[in-house]
């Protein structure tokens, strides 16, 4: 078994990378890196309450002795029609129902609607809270309406280990910003590699998207994230543990801002194969403005990418693609090898 150079101090120190771009392959499209995609404003939902109508009574009521309490003239009168539905009938000019708005706001005749409910007044005091970057804002309902600034890459996260490890750390160089999402794949060149925990010294929360994906016992492949990080000066370091021994271990990532910080992951799917064409499989976004992260690995080495995707990083010949969309649809990663027999795992995980 080969043991590279960089992990001669020990196995359980592992091995480090930093983040380093890309001079790879690039497709026609935008490069990520510089402008992001184009901004689309999304306007917050707005809650508003129904109006509730008032009822009136009867214009008249029966008494015991056989007479009639008389009533105002202006109050509106139940009436029972064919179906036995109640019907409500109103005597004022206009011939409408009395309705009383919910707001507060005075009727025509002087009266005032009753108090909005409690939970109503409590949602509506709540919406508009920031909930995260870019103009994020509290919803009636509680969710976090979307960013207003752009999609944009803050900076990259790549790591390898060319050898036998069980833990691989991630060097970011650059400040990482509030509120912003670390998204990253982390492969092995074998179909055991378990990752066991995923940390960093920001002590941000990182979570599966999906994975681990297997093609045989060549390669393996998960895709990990952690929204709405905390602010951190240049140095955070990330670290992958593996609960077995993982060969050839990678990590091609990239910081963004511009993504909710609540709840970002949208869709995902998966596919491995051997072919010279490998395809994530499609998956159909919800929002207007998504980010798409596809990652393949191969026994060979990527040529190029699918239309549409631009190349983050390249790592041992194996990629990080990125594409901005900015309305809902329906889509697959993919790319192209020089030979038809090899292995492969494409992924893909989108992102609000």
């Amino acid at each position: 078994m080969k043991l590279c150079l960089i992990c001669l101090l020990s196995l359980s120190a592992g091995c480090f990378g930093e983040a380093l771009p890309s001079d790879a392959f690039r497709t026609n499209s935008n490069r990520i890196g510089e402008a992001g995609s184009d901004p689309t404003n999304v306007d917050n939902v707005d809650r508003t309450h129904d109006n509730t109508s008032a009822r009136a009574i009867g214009d008249t009521a029966a008494r015991d002795d056989g007479g009639t309490d008389p009533k105002p003239a202006t109050q509106s009168a139940m009436a029972a029609d064919a179906g036995g539905q109640d019907t409500l009938l109103t005597t004022d000019p206009g011939g409408q129902d009395a309705m009383l708005a919910a707001d507060g706001r005075p009727h025509a005749d002087g009266a005032t609607a009753p108090a909005m409910p409690a939970a109503d007044a409590a949602c509506k005091s709540a919406t508009g809270s920031p909930c995260g970057p870019c103009g994020a804002t509290v919803r009636c309902d509680g969710s976090c309406s979307p960013p207003t600034c752009p999609i944009a890459i803050v900076q990259l996260a790549t790591a390898s280990c060319q050898g036998v490890t069980s833990s691989l750390t991630v060097h970011l160089s650059k400040a990482q910003k509030a509120g912003d999402l670390i998204v990253f794949a982390v492969g092995a060149r074998d179909g055991t590699a378990i990752v066991q925990s995923v940390t960093d010294a920001a002590h941000n929360t990182y979570q599966l998207a999906i994975g681990p994906t297997r093609q045989g016992y060549d390669l393996s492949q998960s895709i990990y994230y952690a929204n709405g990080i905390a602010e951190t000066p240049p140095g955070n370091v990330i670290t992958i543990n593996f609960l077995v021994t993982a060969n050839d271990p990678e990590v091609r990532g990239a910081e963004y801002s511009g993504l909710s910080a609540v709840g970002p992951l949208d869709a995902v799917s998966a596919a491995h194969g051997v072919s010279a064409t490998p395809d994530s499989g499609p998956v159909t976004t919800t929002t207007s403005r998504e980010l798409l992260f596809a990652a393949g690995m191969t026994t060979d080495v990527f040529a190029s990418a699918a239309p549409g995707f631009d190349s983050l990083a390249v790592v041992l010949g194996d990629v990080a693609l990125a594409r901005i969309v900015s309305a809902p649809g329906t889509f697959s990663a993919g790319g192209s090898f020089n030979n038809a027999s090899a292995g492969w795992i494409m992924q893909l995980a989108t992102f609000r």
